[in-house]
């Protein structure tokens, strides 16, 4: 295999690893939280607040091209409490990504209540990206003034795509099965 060869297949190899590392250094990570409790129902949202009762708005930052999430909401259940104000997920409701981006989400769990823990709360958004809103979360205060303590948690992060590991693997083939030149010592003649 000629020098030549051997430098085509390195830089080869060298530009398909780096078009595999490219969409992961870009990506970052995926940021939930807690926003500020709301009194009055958005319009689509199928629930009518009574005293005492507010939406927990769930938000997200950073997000890039985001399709399904999920999360865990921590909270002090001595100060509020999980309602159910009607609709199909417990207490759980779609929420429009943003007025650029008027998407509505789709929930599709409304997650486990435990002792001042909602785990696995789900759902999907259709490629969105930018700063908006997952969804909402009834609440009724039970000790008015407190801090109930709100806090979004085990948010996966994004993953590379199957394609950009595959290419990421093909470049790295191309570097691992580069042949070092062999040397043959000359024969003597007999």
């Amino acid at each position: 295999m000629s020098r030549r060869t051997d430098v085509r297949r390195w830089l080869g190899g060298l530009v398909l690893v780096a078009a595999g590392l490219l969409p992961m250094a870009g990506a970052q990570a995926l940021v939930i939280s807690a926003g500020t409790p709301v009194t009055v129902a958005p319009a689509y949202v199928p629930a009518v607040l009574g005293a005492g009762q507010f939406l927990l708005p769930i938000e997200v930052r950073e997000a890039a091209n985001l399709q399904e999430w999920s999360f865990d909401l921590a909270f002090d259940p001595a100060v509020v409490r999980r309602v159910d104000l009607g609709g199909f997920y417990y207490g759980v409701y779609a929420a429009l990504f943003s007025t650029a981006q008027p998407e509505l989400s789709s929930i599709v769990s409304s997650g486990l209540l435990l002792d001042g823990q909602l785990v696995g709360v789900a759902g999907f958004s259709g490629g969105v990206s930018g700063n908006g809103l997952l969804g909402y979360i009834a609440f009724e205060v039970l000790v008015p003034g407190q801090d109930p303590g709100f806090e979004v948690g085990n948010v996966p992060q994004p993953v590379p795509e199957p394609g950009t590991v595959a290419l990421m693997g093909v470049g790295l083939a191309l570097l691992a099965g580069r042949r070092k030149p062999t040397h043959h010592p000359a024969k003597e003649p007999t």
